[in-house]
């Protein structure tokens, strides 16, 4: 039976297969989802700083900002807190640059607490989220004058590696020296902050010496024994040697308990009496925890590249012919060649999408690592290697997160002419017998320089 032709000049298409053409459509949409980002603590904290930073803050006559996160639940200022703080204490650095930031655990000393703007913050675990809530706050008990609230990936929680520091093994000395010496050593490299130090009571506990005799090993390979009794995570092993009249070497090494391997050593000659010890043991605590200054970085020569010669342009390019418009019909191409053109786009980008995503997950997942390595890194040259390739993976990331937004874009247009072919593509068909009804038509302009006309007609 033959279609009967809609008013507008349509051709109908059975409910059946328009029900199918729907169904297709929308299992071909649900693919062009945007993939869903793990949203850093980082930018997440950027971005609630850019919400605070508004233009009534920022021109604020008190020029102190007092930040303070807690816990929800808690109301504690556990890791978790300290590490929003730290984020949130370097993002509004960027917003408010003529702003003097303190914790609220600093010395408040000078600080008018009734005109200073207070940052109060809250973080509340939801899962494998975290969601937390900032408000500014002028004076101690002031009116709210901005808030934000962003969410991000709960945070990996790394405890700092547990250190043992064994006494000082040196024959030479009395075991009152050695044990003045030792817990001189023990708190200079406390002072450094950058090590989490089991007690000395502990160490004495653990009785060294005997255990030295006991597996009759030297200090240095006793020394995993001592850490697995002790249940640290590393141990450091540092001995006094004589060279001669008032000539002695010093060597410290920092071994891990998991593997036995040495993670770095230093040796330091002193030349003087043991008077004089105490300050060769301070700078070798200096260099073991990378409080010094490394050797200098070779400079990197860049060799140029010679640049290559062009190929002059004609002066005057033969003009390219005028486009033609050719129908699929005339071309010779059918319909599947459009369907396999539209869909193979839009596989092709969803693809190359999941496949940059992917990639923008592992090295979200590896700068955690990094970050965890960055912890608990003993030297400086560690550290500053670790922050290199963080930043480096911070870089690719960024680019990685927009090649996935155009390639989603693509994958959307080429869904959208997919859409176009399924509903309309090959449909429209002016009715061949007249009817009553509208039609309308596309006229082409009658001069080079004229415009198409849409033109619309009523038979009776």
């Amino acid at each position: 039976m033959k279609d009967k032709p809609w008013p507008l000049g349509f051709k109908s298409v059975s409910p059946r297969r328009l029900i199918q053409r729907l169904a297709l459509f929308l299992v071909l949409a649900s693919f062009l989802g945007t993939p869903i980002f793990a949203s850093s603590m980082q930018d997440s904290i950027e971005e609630a700083a850019s919400l605070l930073a508004s233009s009534e803050l920022t021109q604020h006559k008190d020029r102190f900002i007092i930040i303070e996160v807690v816990n929800l639940h808690s109301k504690k200022r556990d890791q978790t807190a300290k590490a929003i703080e730290t984020q949130l204490y370097q993002a509004l650095g960027k917003e408010f640059k003529d702003f003097k930031l303190l914790f609220l655990d600093d010395s408040l000393a000078g600080v008018n607490l009734g005109q200073a703007i207070f940052v109060q913050g809250t973080y509340e675990p939801k899962g494998k989220t975290v969601t937390a809530t900032f408000q500014a706050v002028i004076g101690v008990r002031g009116e709210a004058v901005g808030q934000a609230q962003v969410t991000f990936d709960a945070p990996k929680v790394f405890q700092a590696a547990l250190v043992a520091v064994l006494d000082l093994e040196a024959p030479e000395l009395t075991a009152n020296q050695r044990r003045a010496y030792s817990d001189l050593f023990r708190s200079r490299l406390q002072e450094s902050k950058k090590m989490r130090l089991a007690s000395s009571a502990e160490v004495a506990k653990m009785s060294p010496d005997a255990i030295q005799q006991s597996y009759k090993c030297s200090r240095d390979e006793c020394a995993t024994i001592i850490g697995e009794q002790m249940g640290v995570d590393r141990v450091i092993s540092t001995s006094l040697l004589v060279m001669g009249q008032d000539w002695y070497m010093l060597s410290s090494k920092v071994m891990d308990i998991k593997n036995g391997s040495i993670l770095t050593s230093k040796t330091l000659e002193h030349r003087g009496g043991l008077e004089e010890m105490g300050v060769s043991l301070n700078t070798l605590a200096d260099r073991l925890v990378g409080s010094e200054a490394g050797a200098e970085v070779e400079k990197a020569f860049v060799t140029p590249v010679p640049q290559k010669s062009v190929a002059p342009l004609p002066e005057e390019p033969e003009p390219l012919p005028e486009p033609t418009l050719v129908s699929a019909a005339e071309s010779g191409l059918g319909a599947w060649v459009w369907h396999g053109a539209a869909l193979g786009t839009m596989g092709i980008s969803l693809a190359s999408s999941n496949g940059a995503a992917k990639s923008y997950d592992s090295l979200a997942t590896e700068n955690q690592t990094l970050e965890s390595q960055y912890k608990v890194a003993t030297s400086l040259t560690e550290a500053t290697s670790l922050e290199e390739k963080f930043a480096a993976n911070q870089a690719k990331m960024k680019k990685l997160q927009s090649q996935v937004t155009q390639f989603n874009a693509l994958a959307l247009g080429a869904g959208l002419w997919e859409a176009y072919l399924l509903f309309l593509g090959g449909e429209v068909e002016v009715a061949s017998v007249r009817q009553p009804g509208l039609y309308f038509a596309l006229e082409p302009g009658q001069g080079s320089g004229d415009s198409a006309r849409l033109s619309f007609s009523y038979n009776w």
